[in-house]
């Protein structure tokens, strides 16, 4: 029994909120009977008990408002079997009433309901299926695209060969996952002429990865000029693919074609890394393109890291967040802690997330140091954005092989104890794991 008395419960409530649905119909029957009997069988059509969960499925069926479909469909799955068959005729009779936007406001549902084994390959499935697929190929385009993305995934799988009508909607459709179907549900020489120029031409890395996948996996041998378009991607991943077979298919390195650009394509010299382009590499980083700034930049660390030395480090922790990844993955590897903690203030007060910015590349030098730089972060800082970052980057060292010198320890023992009364959960196991972790430092 409850101590205390049930929240004021809401059919959208019902919906969405686990805590409170999951009161007992026996706590509200008093207090809605009379003052709103919708919202008491809207809670009653989920009660534990089957005799309740029927009669509360007849008084909505019985008293209909839209929306009521959302209970009534949940009970096509009930174990009892009168429950069941009362939602099904519901069903039959009413479902086809519904309107497209009846429908997808209950697409978490549908889709739910499409997933139970129990009613797999039944007959009331079918017929919500079928209805489904009926009303979204005779509504127009627009309407058909504000449906939920999901719903529309399964609305297209349930169209076994595919009508035309929906090929043409799923190379439109804005989801990738959408538009990969046809790729899925046919072979290359299944598709149109048109259907292959709009997935080869994509904007989606994952639509154009796995039209290239196919080609080769078929066996089919791409054209050169698609493999050599293809080369000239944005995304790496795509561009090595390409690159790799045109050499595997036409012994060609499109190398001589990127030195023959004059825009951006120009610099993807700089995904081989030559050392006799080291000045090229330089002189794009100082780009305002920032694909090309990451490019160079990539190319430069690869040759030789040591460069950054004479860099903008403000520069690059203010650029985008792959430069300012890889600077943190090669600066600490040429500053000593004592170098890092004197630029430190730039770093945190110019640099996006500075305070994480700087910890991670002290957690690259040192461990200790870091403990200790967080601890002081989490004293200074009781509300800070990092914490479950930061914490992150400590519990993923399995073993602590530092060696921790007795001053560092004393520094690290003093901000602990501070920080021992604090209320927040994680910087209390966090001390809690830390005062084991130095009893074997």
């Amino acid at each position: 029994m409850y101590s205390s008395a049930p929240p004021e419960i809401t059919i959208d409530d019902i919906e969405h909120n686990f805590l409170k649905r999951t009161y007992s119909f026996d706590y509200y029957k008093k207090q809605l009977s009379i003052k709103n009997p919708r919202l008491l069988n809207w809670i009653g059509s989920i009660d534990y008990s089957g005799y309740q969960r029927e009669k509360s499925l007849i008084y909505l069926v019985n008293n209909y408002k839209p929306g009521d479909e959302n209970r009534i469909l949940l009970r096509l799955e009930d174990w009892v079997q009168t429950i069941s068959d009362s939602a099904k005729s519901w069903v039959f009779e009413n479902f086809n009433n519904l309107s497209l936007k009846q429908i997808d406001d209950q697409h978490r549902l549908i889709l739910y309901l499409s997933r139970k084994e129990r009613l797999t390959g039944t007959e009331v499935l079918t017929f919500i299926n079928n209805t489904l697929l009926e009303k979204a190929f005779n509504t127009d385009d627009s309407s058909f695209y504000r449906l939920n993305s999901m719903l529309r995934r399964h609305i297209y799988n349930l169209n076994g060969n595919l009508d035309p009508v929906f090929r043409k909607r799923i190379l439109r459709d804005k989801d990738p996952f959408n538009r990969i179907i046809l790729l899925q549900k046919f072979n290359l020489d299944e598709l149109t002429g048109n259907e292959i120029e709009c997935l080869k031409n994509d904007k989606s890395v994952f639509i154009k990865r796995k039209f290239l996948y196919l080609q080769v996996s078929y066996s089919q041998k791409p054209p050169k000029n698609d493999l050599i378009v293809f080369s000239y991607d944005k995304n790496i991943g795509i561009r090595e693919f390409a690159r790799f077979y045109l050499m595997k298919f036409y012994a060609f390195d499109p190398y001589s074609l990127y030195k023959q650009q004059t825009d951006y394509i120009y610099y993807f010299i700089a995904d081989y890394a030559k050392k006799e382009d080291f000045d090229i590499f330089l002189e794009g980083f100082k780009s305002d393109n920032q694909m090309v700034k990451h490019l160079c930049l990539k190319a430069v660390c690869k040759i030789d890291y040591f460069q950054l030395r004479s860099a903008n480090l403000i520069d690059l922790f203010n650029s985008n967040k792959r430069v300012r990844k890889l600077t943190c993955h090669y600066l600490p590897k040429i500053l000593s802690l004592k170098e890092l903690a004197e630029i430190k203030t730039d770093i945190v007060s110019k640099a996006s997330n500075g305070n994480a910015v700087y910890l991670y590349m002290v957690f690259q030098i040192s461990i200790w140091d870091f403990i200790n730089e967080s601890l002081i972060y989490f004293i200074n800082e009781p509300d800070n954005d990092h914490k479950k970052y930061i914490l992150g980057l400590y519990y993923q060292k399995s073993y602590i092989y530092e060696k921790l010198n007795p001053a560092l320890r004393k520094k690290i023992t003093m901000n602990m104890e501070i920080l021992e009364s604090n209320s927040n959960h994680r910087i209390k196991s966090f001390i809690e794991h830390l005062k084991f972790t130095l009893k074997t430092a």
